[in-house]
């Protein structure tokens, strides 16, 4: 029997020989992350599907197992077993395995189940079983999550020496072997007690380790799992190029808040351990996969204990045909019917930062003291950074981008009363049905005949700004001005009547005859919407839009104003944002539910037949005419004072927010924003005006996403 075996090992060495020449020759599966995202021999992972660039993974830490306390046990026929269905597994779905050179619980107490010598050495006989996983691997053209070690039998090393040289033997073996498809972890749950050595379970002592792996073998991706509670601490995930939880003692509820924990770390993320089963499995992995995390199958009774099953997909064959469904089914559009959780159950489902866009953020940081850029693709988060007083939770006031809110508002208010609107767009509301009491008489007779489209598109004849008024696309000057910012928010001052140097008394051009923009005009909007519902527009906005949207805190605010200012300030936090532009992008609708009528969100984002004279529809700037020429035709957007900028591109399955912010943006957001004392120092760009800066940002990222 013993002869028998020798035999078998010599053939198994030759075998690997051969193998390694095939490696030589270029012959080799390569397994790497491109930009955040898992790719195998150059192409992303999970093509086209809901799984695409995520790394889906089984763990099979006993496909190696020895016990030197069994002499019966043959350790080569339980490989062999596994070996064979590896090709089962990956037909599957199965993009990597998560092996281990200490194994894993079989099962029982007092098994001798490691490659290690107590000098930290490796042990021929038990590393050629891992070759032949690894090259059987290689030949499926799938990753290799190769473990060093588990609680159990740490305590083989002698010291905390011999652990730092078991590090170095295994990294330089893989270098040294050729291996492409191999990811190294290096502790299976680091800071679990059952560890002998100090050094493995404390996180400093942990980041030391792998920082010693990938120095010894450069280009090799090292990582180290953490507790089944989903987190890693922060010394670990700073240093790990990728980021293991399990979410054994996860609840599936609990998993979207965990990923989302973790990729403020920038870093890929693959759950490669979880023992749930059947239908609780596929929810696992369900909830993994929206939020952008590979996740990873462990069957404890069937492939962890002893005697060790490896059956291919009868495993478990409700989960692994949930895995081949969701790595395989195409998916026509990637945003699909998904829509994010609020931020408290998870939030949006995300990648890594795409280093694409670090051009235009760091374009936007010469643009404003404080802000951020945040970019939804398909929908997907897949750029999230910050700076200045800017971060996650921040709410500075957005100032203008407020109107769009009002306009949009507006746009519900006109499916939700159409008995009021008879005529739509087209409704003349300048008379008391719309308008409270102390409007009238009217400051000017000619409003009268303005339109609720003119109101909303700024071509009612309200006094606006210089420059920014227009006829036909020719600038012109008006005499007097209106006034604009937080004054022009003002019902009396937008009523007309306050008299001074900036006022709205009188009408500079006919209704429809001219564009200005006069932020009293489209406060004129909210205060008829707060007229005829009876509630102020912040109060609409909450139940019409933040809450079935899922917003956290937020606010609308001026402290100078008893009602909304229906022209600016609206404070919303900036994942929060991009769900309102998401809402947009996906033409007024959340989940199941119509919120804006979909011909109106489609008003807003093309020319607007009630401003001829300025591509400006209801409250959005449009392309729709090219004079962004390097832009979508169908992009639209909304700027707001502080260089504020929310984008929205259909076309390209895309919404950008631009955050901006003068420090006094910032006064009130809460939780109160730390000053960054890199900024102190900013100056303002004099060489980038605000419609270049608005125009650049976009034309970057485009730019990014085409290459």
């Amino acid at each position: 029997m013993i002869r028998l075996r020798q035999l078998r090992l010599l053939l198994l060495l030759v075998s690997s020989s051969l193998t390694f020449g095939d490696v030589a020759a270029g012959k080799t599966t390569k397994v790497a992350l491109r930009e955040g995202r898992w790719t195998i021999n150059g192409q992303l992972t999970n093509p086209n599907s809901a799984a695409e660039g995520l790394l889906m993974n089984v763990r099979m830490v006993n496909a190696t197992f020895e016990d030197r306390g069994k002499p019966d046990f043959d350790a080569e026929a339980n490989t062999d077993r596994f070996i064979s269905r590896i090709g089962d597994y990956v037909a599957h779905g199965v993009n990597a395995f998560t092996i281990c050179l200490e194994g894993g619980m079989p099962g029982y107490e007092g098994a001798v189940n490691s490659a290690f010598e107590p000098d930290g050495g490796l042990r021929p006989t038990y590393l050629a079983r891992v070759e032949r996983v690894i090259r059987s691997c290689d030949r499926h053209r799938v990753a290799v999550i190769l473990g060093l070690y588990y609680q159990r039998q740490s305590r083989i090393l002698c010291d905390e020496a011999t652990v730092r040289a078991g590090v170095v033997n295994a990294a330089r073996w893989v270098r040294e072997r050729g291996f492409q498809n191999v990811l190294l972890e290096i502790a299976n749950e680091y800071p679990h007690k059952g560890f002998a050595h100090a050094l493995i379970r404390d996180p400093k002592g942990m980041a030391s380790l792998i920082r010693l792996a990938k120095q010894t073998a450069p280009g090799l991706l090292v990582t180290a799992s953490g507790y089944g509670d989903g987190k890693v601490h922060a010394e670990v995930a700073e240093v790990c190029d990728f980021l293991t939880p399990h979410w054994n003692g996860t609840k599936v509820e609990q998993i979207p808040a965990r990923i989302t924990a973790l990729k403020r770390f920038g870093k890929p993320v693959v759950c490669n351990e979880d023992d749930k089963t059947g239908a609780k499995a596929v929810v696992a992995m369900q909830a993994s996969i929206a939020h952008g995390a590979g996740y990873g199958l462990m069957l404890k009774k069937h492939n962890q204990t002893f005697p060790f099953h490896f059956d291919g997909a009868a495993d478990d064959s409700l989960y692994y045909a949930a895995l081949k469904k969701i790595t395989s089914e195409r998916v026509t559009s990637m945003t699909g019917d998904y829509f994010p959780p609020p931020d408290s159950e998870g939030g949006w489902r995300a990648r890594s930062n795409d280093a694409r866009f670090d051009a235009a953020f760091e374009f936007a940081k010469r643009t404003t003291k404080n802000g951020g850029l945040l970019v939804l693709h398909r929908g997907w988060l897949v750029y999230e950074r910050y700076f200045g007083r800017a971060h996650h939770e921040a709410n500075p006031v957005n100032a203008s981008i407020g109107k769009s809110f009002t306009s949009i508002a507006i746009g519900i208010l006109l499916r939700e009363r159409p008995e009021l609107f008879p005529d739509g767009l087209e409704q003349k509301v300048f008379t008391p049905r719309y308008f409270p009491a102390e409007m009238f008489p009217l400051s000017d007779p000619r409003k009268a005949d303005i339109k609720l489209g003119q109101l909303l598109a700024m071509t009612a004849g309200i006094r606006g700004n210089n420059p920014g008024s227009m006829v036909n696309h020719q600038p012109v000057t008006l005499s007097p001005a209106g006034p604009d910012g937080q004054v022009a928010s003002t019902d009396a001052m937008a009523f007309g009547q306050v008299d001074g140097k900036l006022n709205t008394r009188t009408l500079w051009c006919e209704p429809g005859g001219g564009y200005s923009y006069a932020t009293a005009s489209i406060h004129l909007g909210s205060v008829m919407l707060r007229h005829v519902m009876r509630c102020e527009l912040k109060d609409y906005v909450e139940e019409k839009i933040a809450r079935p949207l899922g917003w956290g805190r937020w606010d609308w605010r001026d402290a100078n104003n008893p009602h909304t200012p229906g022209g600016g300030n609206i404070a919303p936090r900036p994942t929060d944002m991009l769900r309102f532009g998401y809402l947009l992008l996906r033409e007024g609708r959340w989940r199941d539910r119509q919120i804006v009528p979909a011909d109106y969100v489609r008003h807003c984002a093309r020319p607007s037949p009630y401003n001829p004279h300025y591509d400006y529809s209801l409250q959005f700037d449009v392309n729709g005419n090219g004079h962004w020429p390097d832009v979508p035709r169908d992009a639209f957007w909304k700027s707001g004072s502080g260089g504020h900028v929310l984008y929205v591109v259909p076309s390209l399955d895309l919404v950008v927010y631009k955050m901006g912010g003068r420090d006094s943006q910032y006064a009130r957001s809460r939780p109160a924003p730390m000053p960054d004392p890199s900024r102190g120092s900013w100056k303002e760009d004099r060489a980038l005006d605000y419609e270049t800066s608005k125009h650049e940002t976009l034309k970057l990222i485009i730019t990014a996403l085409r290459d």
